[in-house]
């Protein structure tokens, strides 16, 4: 009771489970690894940054498919980079439509890579095989990164260029 099996590198497809605990009980049970359809992403709005220097960028994007296709709240996760250096390590992105939005952003070549699983483990748990309760299967990567890229730009830093006249007498109006 309470034991734990684990069957690696299973590829998608229908396994039967014959079992025999150490009280003699014998079971079966047939299971199937599915794989989900691809994970993709588009990017629906982009909003450049509105002054030199700021940090007003905007973007939003769509994901679809994957385990999370059917799923309300889906959640995917996404790692974002600008001009090679790592703006956000790997974190969730909770969605119920799939729009994933992203704000404060500075000027710079961007990527996203996103997908709908950082770990690969499949459990299947309380399958009426007694006297064995949790069984793990370990399934091969599905390699379901994947990655858009964008550009966040800014206007040109503002330029000012001042010339002046002096007035000809104190009290004149006549300097600019």
């Amino acid at each position: 009771s309470g034991s734990k099996l684990a069957i690696q590198d299973l590829e998608v497809g229908t396994y039967t489970l014959d079992w025999v605990s150490a009280d003699e009980c014998e079971g079966q049970t047939t299971f199937t690894i599915v794989a989900p359809s691809a994970v993709t992403g588009v990017i629906n709005t982009l909003n450049n940054v509105s002054c030199p220097g700021g940090n007003d960028g905007q973007v939003e994007f769509t994901f679809t498919g994957g385990w999370e296709e059917n799923k309300d709240p889906k959640i995917y996760f996404t790692e974002i980079v600008r001009d090679g250096v790592l703006v956000q390590n790997w974190a969730p992105q909770v969605t119920s439509n799939g729009v994933v939005n992203r704000s404060n952003l500075q000027a710079g070549d961007y990527t996203v890579y996103f997908t709908d699983r950082v770990n690969e483990e499949l459990f299947i748990q309380n399958l009426a095989l007694a006297p064995l309760t949790n069984y793990v299967f370990e399934t091969k990567g599905f390699d379901c990164i994947n990655q858009l890229n964008f550009t966040i730009t800014e206007p040109d830093p503002f330029e000012l260029n001042l010339t002046s006249t002096v007035a000809v007498c104190q009290g004149d109006t006549n300097g600019e």
